[in-house]
């Protein structure tokens, strides 16, 4: 799924209720830093002094990022925004 795409359907999720506003700032920051750290151990940006402009360019490497309905799911689990049932075993242990 392509980063747009996710932030539709976590959008869609904060309206119908499933998770809060706050989850989904918590999501992407989690993404953000991330993003962060592979850059920065496979010296992909050069590290800054002026930390808006590095923030402008990892927001756009964001943008290109692409993750599996799954891996977002576990990414919300990771973070306690959603629970892990019985049901979500099996699925990641499919």
């Amino acid at each position: 799924m392509p980063w747009e795409s996710i932030q539709t359907a976590l959008r869609f999720a904060v309206e119908a209720k499933f998770i809060t506003e706050d989850h989904l700032q918590l999501y992407n920051n989690h993404i953000l830093e991330m993003v962060q750290k592979a850059t920065t151990e496979q010296c992909i940006l050069p590290t800054s002094d002026k930390p808006d402009l590095q923030r402008e360019e990892l927001l756009r490497l964001q943008e290109c990022l692409q993750f599996s309905p799954r891996d977002v799911m576990a990414g919300l689990v990771e973070l306690g925004v959603l629970r892990v049932s019985s049901v979500w075993v099996d699925v990641v242990n499919s």
